[in-house]
C-alpha cells in the first residue's frame, strides 16, 4: 500500500477557558494552549502547517489529523475514517466559526488539494463538512 502525504493547515482556535479544555481532553481532541489561546491540533499548524505521513503515528495528533483529512471526502485518503458526528459539534462549539482547514494530500504522482470548514446547518440542524476543491 503506498503511503499518502498531508499537509495540513488549521486556523481553529478558541479563548482558552477551563471548560473547553475539558470538552477537548474529554474526547481526545488535541489542541495547544498559548497564552490567552487554545489552537486545534497546535500553534504550528495555525502559524504554517504540519505534515502527517499515513501509518505513521509519531505525533500526538496524527490520527486526528488523518480523520479530518478524510472527512474531506477526497480522491485520496489517509485510511482512519471520518470524524464522528459527535465530534463535529464538539469543535464546532468550542471553536465555532474559526473552523477552516486547508489540506494537500499527495500519493504517488497524484495531488490532491480541497479547502473545508466545519459548520451549522440550520435546515438539518446537525454539523458538517463544508467541501471546495481547489483547482490547480
Amino acid at each position: 500500500m503506498a503511503k499518502v502525504f498531508l499537509t495540513l493547515n488549521s486556523w481553529a482556535r478558541a479563548k482558552n477557558n477551563p471548560s473547553s479544555i475539558k470538552l477537548l481532553e474529554s474526547n481526545n481532541i488535541p489542541y495547544e494552549k498559548a497564552g490567552t489561546t487554545i489552537y486545534l491540533i497546535s500553534k504550528e499548524s495555525n502559524k504554517s502547517s504540519v505534515d502527517i505521513i499515513s501509518r505513521e503515528y509519531n505525533k500526538p495528533y496524527s490520527k486526528f489529523c488523518m480523520q479530518l483529512s478524510d472527512s474531506a471526502l477526497g480522491s485520496i485518503y489517509m485510511g482512519e475514517d471520518i470524524l464522528e458526528k459527535k465530534l463535529l459539534s464538539i469543535l464546532y462549539k468550542v471553536f465555532s466559526d474559526t473552523l477552516y482547514f486547508k489540506f494537500t494530500l499527495s500519493c504517488n504522482n497524484d495531488v490532491e488539494n480541497k479547502t473545508a470548514k466545519i459548520i451549522f446547518n440550520a435546515k438539518t440542524k446537525s454539523y458538517d463538512f463544508e467541501i471546495e476543491t481547489d483547482q490547480e
